[in-house]
């Protein structure tokens, strides 16, 4: 990614996130740190680790040692990564006791979150499950909105959203995601469904017949015309309408939006993450009525 991303406090991801060049001019930046004072920091979002790619990264070291160090925060009570668990990782599969490290201060929760999310993305190194929970983390710990979270990792506000509803899907379907058994083209259609038992039924046979995003639609809109026959062309008719309006709504608002019908009327359901994603909500409803 090119852009310098702002966190809100003053500070972009190049004042600290330092480029290889300055690494290699400046050196007395670096320290090497005894690995058992680093600690793996509460806000690092990967969850999972990749055996073989992990075992490659060891062979890497071996060989060539630690190109780019991994950067932490001087804490009270140590020092906390905040870039560079893996290489810290196969660091300790080596026995290695020390790691070239730079060391920064004044770096607050946030930009420990944001710092580790943007550069996993960069890296392409966390999954979409990884990836949605650590922006669900940087909305509700640090009250942002969807826009705001798409300005610091570098996505427009649809995409965060479209992002963190895979973790509607069920804990099965998260979990094939995570595995990379279905992509986020495919989680993303198979949301287009409302029943949860439909939804791991389809995911199964996208696994077992490796189909493509395209057939799993066509697979979605079978399951979806397949309803009982005594739903008559017009109740049809007014589903169809009352999604087209929940996409509308979602788009124009940036969030899930559910409309329940009751025979007397119904109700619209609209989701929020925070105080001040409810105001940023509040706010659209009020522009779009003066």
């Amino acid at each position: 990614m090119k852009k310098t991303y702002q966190s809100g406090l003053g500070k972009g991801l190049s004042a600290l996130i330092p480029k290889k060049e300055d690494i290699n001019l400046k050196s007395d930046q670096i320290h090497h740190l005894e690995i058992e004072q680093i600690k793996v920091s509460r806000y690092q979002p990967r969850e999972d680790f990749n055996p073989e790619r992990l075992r490659e990264l060891v062979d890497s070291i071996r060989e060539q040692g630690v190109i780019e160090p991994i950067i932490v925060v001087k804490k009270e009570d140590g020092y906390h990564l905040i870039c560079g668990e893996r290489r810290l990782r196969a660091c300790k599969t080596l026995g290695w006791k020390t790691i070239p490290a730079i060391v920064k201060k004044d770096v607050s929760d946030k930009e420990i979150l944001q710092i580790s999310l943007i550069e996993n993305l960069q890296r392409e190194d966390l999954n979409v499950i990884e990836q949605a929970k650590g922006l669900k983390r940087l909305i509700e710990e640090f009250n942002l909105s969807h826009q705001e979270v798409g300005r610091l990792i570098g996505k427009d506000r649809s995409s965060v959203t479209h992002l963190l509803r895979v973790l509607n899907l069920p804990g099965e379907i998260q979990e094939e995601l995570k595995k990379a058994r279905i992509s986020f083209g495919h989680a993303k259609v198979l949301l287009e469904i409302e029943d949860k038992d439909s939804q791991k039924d389809i995911c199964q046979r996208v696994i077992r017949y490796n189909l493509s995003v395209r057939e799993t639609e066509r697979l979605v809109k079978k399951a979806l015309r397949f309803r009982p026959s005594t739903r008559v062309k017009k109740k049809k008719e007014e589903e169809e309408q009352i999604k087209e309006i929940e996409r509308y709504l979602e788009e124009f608002l940036g969030t899930k939006v559910s409309i329940l019908l009751s025979k007397k009327g119904g109700r619209i359901e609209i989701e929020f993450y925070s105080l001040k994603d409810l105001q940023r909500i509040l706010e659209l409803i009020q522009s779009d009525t003066d």
